[in-house]
C-alpha cells in the first residue's frame, strides 16, 4: 500500500486530498469561510470599480463591439425568417453598422446605434439593452462623485454635478 493510501484512506472521488487530510474544526470552517467570503466581496469591489470607470479599456470597447455586433446579427436573423425585413434591408443595417466602427467609448456607442436606430426602428430593442445600464452606470458615477464632493464640503461642486455639469479640477 502507498503512503497516500494511508493518510488518506477515505478518499471519496472528486475530493480533494489536501482538504481531506486536514479536519477542519467549526471555528476554523467558520474562519476559512469569512476568509473566502471577504475575498469574493473584494473581488466583486474591484468588478464594480471597473464597470464604473469612464474610460473603458480597448479590450472592453473590443468585447462590447462584438456584443453588439452579435445582437444586432441576431435582430438581422430573426427578421429575415419573419419576413419582417428583406436581404437588401439586412445588408444595409449591417452596412450602416460597420460604416460607424470603431467605437470609442461608451458614449459614442449609445451615439452610433442611436443613428442606426433612427433609419432602422427596429433596431430600438439592441439600442436599450446598451442605453439602460450605461445610463444606470453614469448615474452611479455621478452619486458616487456628488458623494465624494459633500464628504469634503464642496456643496456647490455636487450641486453643480447633479445639474450635468463638471468640475474641472
Amino acid at each position: 500500500m502507498s503512503d497516500t493510501a494511508q493518510i488518506i484512506p477515505q478518499l471519496q472521488p472528486g475530493q480533494n486530498p489536501v482538504v481531506a487530510t486536514i479536519p477542519m474544526t467549526a471555528e476554523q470552517e467558520l474562519l476559512h469561510k469569512e476568509e473566502i467570503h471577504q475575498k469574493l466581496e473584494a473581488g466583486a469591489q474591484i468588478s464594480k470599480h471597473k464597470i464604473l470607470t469612464d474610460k473603458p479599456t480597448d479590450m472592453d470597447m473590443a468585447l462590447l463591439t462584438v456584443d453588439v455586433e452579435k445582437d444586432l446579427l441576431f435582430y438581422i436573423i430573426v427578421n429575415l425568417e419573419k419576413n419582417s425585413i428583406s436581404y437588401e434591408q439586412s445588408q444595409q443595417l449591417a452596412r450602416e453598422f460597420l460604416s460607424l466602427l470603431p467605437l470609442h467609448d461608451k458614449q459614442d456607442l449609445l451615439d452610433k446605434l442611436l443613428t442606426v436606430r433612427q433609419k432602422n426602428p427596429g433596431v430600438n430593442e439592441v439600442y436599450v439593452k446598451y442605453a439602460v445600464p450605461f445610463e444606470e452606470e453614469e448615474k452611479q458615477r455621478k452619486l458616487e462623485e456628488m458623494h465624494h464632493h459633500i464628504q469634503n464640503g464642496n456643496i456647490d461642486h455636487a450641486i453643480t454635478i447633479a445639474k450635468g455639469g463638471t468640475i474641472n479640477a
